[in-house]
């Protein structure tokens, strides 16, 4: 360890402070016990009279920061009298409170805080609550917000929102503790082992590199912190590491509004956060506002301050990829084409499980630091990463339901879309991390968004697959398994489907379809299914019809999206492929009435996270239009929920990736229906547990032809990515990319 030098960062937790913390309730009656114009600051008494300018002010809460950078979210009352208003929460995320850590502030990512506090009643309000009871709206008490920035720190290589205790004295990298350090190594013992002639890659956090700080003066831990070290600053510039050397500074208040959008030049420092209540109650009311307004505690009667990790900077966005376009292909005999863009009716399908933030956790992604989880961070780089690609048809899953009404659809209508969204029939608890001062209740869901200058919506519902399944077991399963309630409840998942029926339009012109020369698919016209009995769309599956009042041609372009997500559980093939077979009933059957409405059969799509392999039963049967009995997923039917199941459907299905691979590499179009398995991509979901192929597009290719897809990531891609990121571990998410999965993007025409 000769090359390491120890850092002057951080203040460890000591006896007292633990005490501080496991006696909480005890000190909370002292504070109540005290004079009305007293505060704690760690474990001292001072009294605010004694407080006589900003300086002084400033001087202690710096005390009482080094208690808050330990419980990070400190809440102090000053008692006046009994029935006061009280600030009874200040966070800037919901958290357990047995899982609080420090929130990490990222660059251009707006911190909108939660405070809740409570009336003279004990009712607990939000203080941005439009309800004019709220005490702050209807003048009882007033808040006021100071944001600050403290001094610059070094953080970790790897954890660039923790504060570093290790610095390499050769490579300048700086590390949060061994651990991270042995993480490093292998790169810099080949930088030690060239002398240098092989450079390190930058890293994107200039603050890796530490800061101009002198070394630990343990009889001098506060002054150590920030005395300024020339030396250190100086060899950072010529390396070329930084480029401007920070000043000397304490915390320095950088706002007073309740939100804050930090800046580049608050990346490497910490964020504190202080709220004071004024109640107006008291006869020195007008000094209380105006004291507080002025940055002064002296009669404030509540007051928390949080501090903040280390704020990161703002990642551009992940490299971008580009559509491998399709080559033109004929099928032999038929004139029809497969491939490429023949004529201009071209439109862009999108499809991606955006990872709901209920299920964003550091317990299933432990790779990730709190902040590249977050809803607030990832939210933007979701809605960039779609625009990015211009789809006309934008197809989620894993899609919260204050997200999309919040969220999702506010903003794609500015950019000319609209939606329909339909939640799981499940919810569950959450505190969640919106502005709520009690929590929620809330499940995720599939979210289709179309472009409404290319389309017109004239049907739209959604599919509960839970009550269609619980219908269709009394026709299908035998006596003795509808008499066991597991495997019926087994069956009864929470899933759903979003299908929509959209007419092509481009610039406000319907484009007809010339239905000599198409060629459709008479087993469809014939009004028998293949199980020998119709499936119809029954009343809960919510059908809203939209007329539009436009001019349309005789025979239009249509097209059927169907976005689905398919129960997850490894253990569930049986119910997935419950979910499956019910999903390509009720469409198959729509599309045979909407072929009785007119004598053009619609086009199809179904995409969505479908949590099944290539290799699976459920791939299998919406592939290949079948699924063999010998299946092993069939095998595994301990409750015998399969054995009478009708399996298959009468569609010409292709898979969009699978497809575009086998014409790229010359492959029979008309031959590769019983073996696409391999064709498909290595992978879409790539988590620390998984890798494997989840998503995917399929399409009827009477009506559909496929001119391009987006290129997907490799494995040595995304290693790539991370090693330039300077990531431990290459998994998704990432602070670049979002979501465990990655998105698709088809490009498709109408054959006319």
């Amino acid at each position: 360890m000769n090359n390491l030098i120890g850092l002057n960062i951080g203040i460890e937790r000591n006896e007292s402070d633990q005490k501080l913390n496991d006696n909480s309730d005890e000190i909370e009656r002292e504070i109540a016990e005290q004079e009305p114009n007293s505060f704690l600051t760690d474990n001292k008494e001072y009294d605010s009279s004694d407080v006589n300018n900003d300086s002084e002010l400033c001087v202690k809460i710096d005390h009482c920061s080094r208690a808050d950078e330990r419980e990070l979210n400190t809440s102090r009352s000053f008692i006046g009298s009994k029935g006061e208003i009280e600030l009874y929460r200040c966070d800037l995320v919901y958290t357990s409170s047995r899982k609080k850590v420090p929130i990490t502030p990222v660059e251009s990512c707006e911190l909108q805080p939660i405070v809740i506090i409570k009336d003279k009643t004990g009712k607990l309000w939000d203080d941005d609550d439009e309800n004019p009871d709220n005490p702050v709206l209807n003048g009882t008490a007033s808040i006021h917000y100071r944001w600050s920035r403290g001094p610059s720190r070094a953080v970790c290589t790897f954890h660039p929102s923790q504060v570093a205790s290790i610095q390499c004295s050769i490579t300048l990298r700086c590390f949060c503790g061994v651990n991270c350090y042995k993480k490093g190594f292998t790169q810099l013992r080949r930088f030690y082992e060239v002398r240098g002639m092989n450079p390190i890659s930058p890293h994107p956090n200039s603050h890796t590199y530490g800061v101009p700080c002198r070394p630990f003066q343990f009889n001098d831990p506060d002054n150590s912190l920030r005395d300024r070290d020339d030396a250190h600053i100086s060899l950072l510039l010529k390396t070329g590491l930084v480029h401007k050397s920070d000043e000397d500074e304490e915390w320095s208040i950088v706002g007073d509004q309740r939100n804050y959008l930090p800046v580049a030049d608050d990346v490497g420092h910490q964020l504190r956060l202080e709220v004071f209540l004024t109640p107006k109650s008291k006869s020195e009311q007008s000094l209380d506002i105006k004291e507080a307004m002025e940055k002064v505690k002296n009669s404030v009667d509540i007051y928390s301050c949080i501090t903040t990790a280390c704020c990161v900077p703002n990642l551009p966005q992940a490299p971008p990829r580009c559509i491998l376009t399709v080559p033109t292909t004929q099928i032999n005999g038929s004139g029809i084409h497969h491939g490429g863009f023949i004529n201009s009716t071209r439109f862009k399908v999108f499809s991606w499980n955006v990872l709901a933030e209920i299920y964003a956790s550091q317990e299933v992604f432990p790779h990730c630091d709190a902040y590249m989880l977050s809803w607030s961070y990832r939210k933007t780089r979701i809605i960039v990463e779609i625009l990015s690609h211009q789809p006309d048809i934008v197809c989620l899953q894993e899609v919260q339901t204050e997200h999309f009404d919040d969220f999702f659809k506010p903003v794609l209508q500015q950019y000319g879309y609209e939606g329909v969204y339909k939640q799981k029939t499940t919810e569950i608890f959450t505190s969640g991390s919106g502005r709520r001062k009690d929590g929620k209740f809330t499940m995720d869901g599939c979210a289709t968004f179309y472009k409404t200058n290319k389309f017109i919506a004239k049907e739209n519902y959604s599919l509960e697959f839970s009550a269609l399944i619980k219908e269709a077991t009394h026709r299908t399963l035998p006596a003795e398994v509808k008499n066991n309630p597991a495997a019926i409840k087994r069956l009864l998942k929470d899933n759903v489907a979003v299908v929509i029926l959209l007419e092509y339009h481009q610039n406000g012109n319907n484009i007809a379809v010339n239905d000599q020369s198409h060629p459709v698919n008479m087993q469809m016209s014939s009004g028998d299914s293949i199980h020998n009995q119709t499936i119809k769309i029954p009343s809960h599956s919510n059908i809203m019809v939209q007329n539009s009042n436009s001019k349309v041609s005789s025979n239009p372009l249509q097209v059927i999206i169907a976005n689905t997500h398919i129960v997850a559980n490894p253990e569930a093939n049986d119910v997935k492929i419950w979910q499956a077979q019910t999903l390509v009933s009720v469409l198959e059957e729509y599309l045979r009435d909407c072929y009785r409405r007119q004598p053009v059969l619609p086009g199809l799509i179904i995409c969505g996270d479908f949590n099944s392999t290539p290799d699976s039963a459920l791939y299998r049967l919406l592939a290949t239009g079948t699924c063999e009995k010998s299946h092993k997923d069939l095998a595994m039917d301990r409750y015998g929920l399969l054995s009478d199941l009708p399996l298959g459907h009468s569609m010409r299905l292709r898979s969009a990736y699978s497809m575009a691979k086998a014409i790229v590499e010359g492959h029979n179009p008309n031959l590769i229906s019983t073996s696409t398995e391999s064709l498909e991509p290595v992978f879409t979901n790539y988590t620390p547990n998984y890798l494997g192929c989840l998503d995917y597009v399929f399409y009827t290719d009477e009506r559909l032809r496929l001119g391009g897809v987006l290129e997907l990531l490799d494995e040595e891609a995304l290693i790539r990515e991370a090693a330039a990121l300077q990531l431990p571990d290459w998994s998704l998410p990432n602070p670049q990319r979002p979501s465990d999965h990655l998105p698709l993007l088809t490009e498709f025409e109408w054959i006319v």
